[in-house]
């Protein structure tokens, strides 16, 4: 079985209520062949310091990066996905917002497993798009 490597993206502003949940649901995961960028958006609360509490200092998987200022949403997923991700890289890109986490410490473990599938190019949440659903390859 292919090992495939994931990036994750995590952004957040003014989360701290959720940011321990989001990141200790990562930090469990059985699957580790992943690398976590979590992204601070200018939050006005502690929220980078709860995402940082919930990490050891040798867990290099994670990175974290706080803007000087908002740039909202989607933008931290294209601004930062070129900093996490080279041109050569076939790693599979899981973005989360901070309020978000996963269900349980396997959801990494069976990713892997459904990426295994060649024809596979998306899933979201419980979807699963595949380029040869139609027969141009297209979706």
């Amino acid at each position: 079985m292919i090992e495939n490597r994931f990036k994750i993206i995590v952004a957040c502003y003014n989360c701290k209520r959720y940011i321990s949940g989001c990141i200790s649901s990562l930090v469990s995961q059985s699957y580790s062949n992943y690398k976590c960028i979590v992204i601070d958006d200018a939050s006005e609360d502690n929220t980078l310091y709860l995402a940082k509490a919930c990490v050891k200092d040798s867990d290099d998987r994670f990175i974290f990066k706080r803007n000087k200022v908002s740039i909202k949403g989607l933008n931290n997923y294209v601004n930062y996905i070129p900093f996490l991700c080279d041109n050569d890289d076939d790693s599979i890109i899981v973005t989360l917002d901070g309020d978000d986490l996963l269900a349980n410490n396997n959801v990494l473990e069976y990713l892997n497993e459904v990426y295994q599938d060649e024809n596979l190019m998306l899933t979201y949440g419980q979807s699963v798009c595949r380029s040869d659903v139609n027969k141009g390859g297209s979706v």
